[in-house]
């Protein structure tokens, strides 16, 4: 498939920031293709208007061939999308959320049996052309792949080593109104995962007591202990592990 360039009249041969005018591509030598532009998902993902041109954003990479490193796949809302998936990164911190479509049907149609979408938690490398929708609710810059092979699911023990050596923590989606809690355990430990409001008060808690190393996923929907729907804003998440404590905050939306 033929992805088009854009044509630009005369630029400046470089920007204030010291990258390449837009619309440029690098090329592998050895195959005279472009070569993706490694990004991360906050860059991509970051819409906002910029008259002065002095932030960085995926606007400046529209229509560019970019990779997306390290990031784990995730569902985003109540209902998986049928046109792609969602992911975050950067690893470990996962804070940034970004769309990865299926346009033009390349990775084929969506069902749990298409090893071409990756399964919930995987951790993938994503080589994709920046592309903006208006056609949804919810405006955004997306990754779009030219081929199921754009899309490489990793071992996790192999990235940096980081996988099962330290502890990682993550809330997603900020804002959100089914919030997700991942976190990752190096060794067996004596856990507790709690949620507290502005005031200090523990509201919930989604895991508690020893266990196995591994990686883990908790949804919370707004309820608290008792079961009683708590009130839309900022919470905090707590994670203790044996010694270690990781804090995050999300703000969770009306339903």
């Amino acid at each position: 498939m033929q992805w088009p360039l854009r044509a630009y009249g005369k630029r400046p041969a470089i920007r204030k920031d010291g990258r390449p005018p837009e619309g440029t591509r690098r090329v592998t030598p050895s195959t005279g293709s472009p070569a993706p532009v490694p990004l991360s998902v906050k860059v991509a993902s970051y819409d906002t208007c910029d008259g002065s041109r002095n932030l960085i954003s995926g606007r400046d990479y529209l229509s560019d061939l970019v990779l997306l490193q390290n990031v784990k796949v995730v569902q985003r809302f109540p209902t998986l999308p049928t046109t792609g998936f969602h992911v975050v990164g950067p690893w470990y911190t996962f804070e940034d959320t970004i769309y990865v479509e299926n346009q033009n049907n390349v990775l084929g149609p969506y069902s749990s049996s298409n090893p071409n979408y990756p399964p919930l938690g995987s951790l993938v490398d994503v080589i994709g052309c920046v592309h903006y929708t208006t056609g949804t609710s919810t405006p955004s810059f997306r990754v779009c792949p030219r081929t199921a092979g754009d899309i490489t699911i990793k071992d996790p023990s192999g990235v940096g080593g980081l996988s099962t050596a330290r502890l990682s923590f993550s809330v997603f989606p900020n804002p959100g109104r089914d919030v997700k809690v991942s976190f990752t355990l190096p060794t067996r430990k004596d856990v507790q995962l709690g949620i507290y409001d502005l005031a200090g008060r523990r509201v919930a808690v989604l895991a508690r007591g020893m266990m196995e190393a591994g990686t883990y996923l908790r949804n919370w929907s707004g309820l608290d202990d008792s079961g009683n729907r708590v009130r839309p804003g900022m919470y905090f998440y707590r994670l203790r592990a044996d010694n270690d404590v990781r804090t995050a905050h999300a703000i969770l939306l009306r339903e």
